[in-house]
């Protein structure tokens, strides 16, 4: 089963392209099945482990909630803060 911890993504401010790690469990063996979206936007998964999952903050993401697709069912999880780079 998968389920998102109610804590806050680390850091709770990011940037396109920057690396942010959110706590949910139940991706561990499940790599390559899963895809992760924030704000409805396709994310790439960077690791997945049992508790947690690492993904690249897209270029063509904004704020937004974060969630997982696995075999057609959605879960979702925190909201995650993007801020624009500036350099």
């Amino acid at each position: 089963m998968i389920d998102f911890e109610d804590v806050p993504p680390t850091p709770a401010i990011a940037a396109e392209g920057s690396i942010v790690t959110i706590k949910v469990n139940g991706l561990g063996n499940k790599m390559g099945q899963f895809r992760f979206y924030i704000n409805q936007t396709p994310a790439d998964v960077v690791s997945a482990t049992d508790t947690e999952v690492r993904i690249r903050i897209p270029i063509t993401a904004s704020t937004g909630t974060c969630a997982v697709e696995i075999n057609g069912q959605f879960y979702f999880g925190p909201i995650i803060d993007i801020r624009v780079s500036l350099t």
